[in-house]
């Protein structure tokens, strides 16, 4: 729910927000125009969820994938890129981008498994995930 507010404050919360945005870097989806209900909607806790998962995206895909099982069958109706270790289950648990887009963290599923497994994580993958990422204390 929006808090009402006039005047100077909208102009100090517009310049705040914007502020933020400039100097993390965030980028902003084309249908988000800066207007104050979607500034006030762009919470600091939003706008780091956003920053992390870009620097995920951004260093995943400098990794060299084709080394992955089932990388030749990559495609949009095929196999999709997964991380076992949810982007979103890595940020709640305080990871690193760099250990989030770690390859061992990577593999290639098929379609249907990665829209259902959605925002969650491989099960029985997080304890080797785990123990593989503090043996190679990423953080």
């Amino acid at each position: 729910m929006l808090v009402e507010i006039h005047g100077e404050e909208i102009a100090n919360l517009i310049a705040e927000r914007s502020k933020y945005i400039i100097e993390n870097k965030i980028e902003l989806k084309p249908t988000e125009i800066p207007t104050q209900e979607t500034l006030s909607k762009l919470t600091p806790m939003k706008l780091t969820w956003r920053k992390y998962k870009n620097k995920v995206k951004t260093l995943t895909e400098a990794q060299d994938l084709s080394c992955l099982p089932n990388y030749h069958l990559r495609g949009f109706n095929n196999y999709h890129l997964d991380h076992r270790t949810s982007v979103y289950q890595a940020f709640r648990m305080n990871w690193s981008p760099e250990k989030t887009a770690h390859i061992n963290n990577l593999q290639m599923i098929p379609r249907e498994a990665n829209l259902k497994k959605g925002r969650r994580s491989t099960p029985q993958e997080i304890p080797l995930i785990h123990l593989l990422a503090t043996s190679l204390k990423l953080s």
